[in-house]
């Protein structure tokens, strides 16, 4: 399980998220949407340990990213088909793993992710969207 926890990060004086906290659980495909510069790259970014929050903390199987372990571990980048992707994202949620996608293609979310969640000016709408797609 990957717990975001009142996570915010400010670069260059400019507040990119703005105290998100997220549960993610084993065997879900989560959905984050939102326009370009939402915050959504960035969520992503401190969830893997890339870069680390300004304030808050994300823990990983109940390790702190960035303190306990320096990356998140098992993360990975996919690059290929559309529709070899997707197969693959559903093989590995069948295989108990936590996926997160960022996309503006709302066919990907609609098809693949259980809960969806919108991002606007760094802030995480809490209630799932997946519906009003």
């Amino acid at each position: 399980m990957i717990d975001i926890k009142d996570v915010s990060l400010n670069l260059n004086k400019r507040q990119i998220l703005d105290h998100v906290s997220l549960k993610l659980q084993e065997g879900k495909i989560y959905g984050l949407v939102g326009n370009n510069g939402s915050g959504k790259t960035m969520l992503m970014k401190c969830v893997c340990g890339f870069i680390h929050p300004t304030s808050g903390i994300v823990l990983a199987d109940e390790k702190v990213i960035g303190k306990d372990v320096d990356y998140l571990p098992d993360a990975g980048v996919i690059i290929n088909g559309v529709e070899e992707i997707r197969q693959l994202l559903l093989s590995m949620k069948n295989d108990h793993k936590t996926i997160v996608i960022a996309s503006h293609n709302a066919e990907d979310i609609q098809v693949l992710c259980d809960e969806v969640y919108e991002m606007e000016n760094g802030k995480l709408e809490v209630n799932s969207i997946k519906q009003q797609i």
